[in-house]
């Protein structure tokens, strides 16, 4: 509603402007028509009407509006938070991890060092035993964005156990190994030393370390997959090469004494047999071992979290000779293909769901809830800015 201008100069129209009864208010005495101060109160009274929300205005309404409007912008504001502060922040690796994780396969070759050392040609090497892995990742301590881990497993093969222990440093986001903090003794390693990120990439750019070798390899992406329910990256990776790592080599010997040596051409195929005795008379006795290593590994990674819901393994090792500047392999020591168990799969995978109802809570739900509120107040406070009109 538009009023009418007073005309300037003129206590009458100062008097008709304020005459008026603005939605309600009482009309003015004759007294208070003349006079500075009566063009001021007008003044006052005219501009609460027509801007409701400046300072002039005294109305009962014009607190709650503020109070909703304030309230929802910072719903509104928390909601943004939740999205793009507080859903990076958990997008990590827990600080409380700690996962068991079982394997079943066959050791196809198995040696038998005990036979070895006795000479016993026919019982030094087991073919086609059942194995396990037990596998345990567990964050031992957390320093930000880092993370120091312990990777443990224990392969069983009959009377025969081989464990290996490893501690990485690995930053929380990537999963990749990362420097460790200061004090803190860990495994030197680069790429993924234990398992894929959050959201991890369908492409090629992640690499995984093999400790065996001491060598991050490529990885690959090669499809995707489903296993109990959930939707998986699969990812691959090969390897081969020298053994470097010291935990390892040290479950196999170091040396051959030609006199075991002999005992053991027996079990090798007739053409490395034949090459391994031509060339044994200019080699030190004991012969030194080197050990060749070669593995495949088949990733499948939960998409949304990243967690390893199955996994298939084949590893090798070989032990070989080096005469003059050429390695010659021997014979296989070592043997394995293993695929974690379906009991273990399922639970990886609830582990998966539950990681990425957390996830989706934190960065979906709550700031929709969040924003959906505060828009609810933003609207209210419009709406109520102005109180009714009451009729005279």
């Amino acid at each position: 509603m538009l009023l009418p201008a007073p005309v300037p100069g003129c206590a009458r129209g100062t008097a008709a402007l304020c005459e008026m009864n603005i939605r309600g208010r009482e009309r003015w005495s004759p007294a208070q028509w003349s006079g500075p101060g009566a063009l001021v109160d007008c003044a006052h009274r005219y501009i609460g009407y027509a801007f409701p929300m400046t300072e002039f205005r005294e109305d009962p309404m014009r607190r709650s509006s503020v109070i909703l409007l304030a309230v929802g912008i910072v719903l509104i504001v928390l909601g943004a938070v939740a999205r793009f502060a507080v859903t990076p922040a958990v997008s990590k690796l827990p600080a409380d991890t700690d996962i068991a994780i079982k394997y079943s396969g066959t050791a196809h070759t198995l040696l038998n060092a005990q036979a070895l050392q006795q000479g016993q040609a026919d019982k030094v090497f087991a073919k086609e035993v059942p194995i396990t892995i037990d596998r345990t990742v567990t964050v031992l301590e957390n320093h930000g964005n880092t993370a120091v881990v312990k990777d443990t497993s224990t392969m069983v093969a009959g009377q025969t156990k081989l464990p290996t222990a490893r501690t990485f440093a690995v930053d929380r986001k990537t999963m990749e190994a990362t420097a460790p903090p200061e004090g803190v003794t860990v495994e030197p390693a680069s790429g993924i030393a234990i398992g894929f990120p959050i959201g991890a990439d369908q492409d090629d750019h992640y690499t995984l370390w093999i400790p065996n070798l001491q060598a991050a390899v490529p990885v690959k992406f090669a499809r995707t997959d489903t296993r109990h329910g959930r939707d998986v990256n699969v990812y691959t990776a090969a390897a081969t090469g020298e053994v470097k790592d010291k935990e390892t080599l040290a479950s196999f010997p170091a040396t051959l004494p030609k006199t075991t040596a002999a005992a053991l051409l027996a079990a090798l195929p007739a053409e490395t047999a034949a090459k391994f005795g031509a060339a044994s008379a200019a080699l030190p006795d004991p012969i030194p071992l080197t050990y060749l290593f070669e593995t495949t590994v088949e990733t499948y990674a939960d998409q949304r979290t990243g967690v390893t819901i199955d996994q298939h393994l084949v590893r090798t090792i070989t032990a070989a000779v080096r005469a003059g500047d050429k390695t010659m392999p021997l014979t296989q020591v070592l043997s394995v293909e293993a695929d974690i168990t379906d009991d273990s799969q399922r639970a990886q995978a609830d582990k998966a769901a539950d990681s990425a109802k957390k996830l989706t809570l934190v960065s979906v739900v709550v700031p929709v809830i969040l924003a959906v509120l505060g828009a609810i107040l933003l609207v209210l406070a419009v709406i109520r800015r102005r109180p009714a009109v009451q009729e005279p």
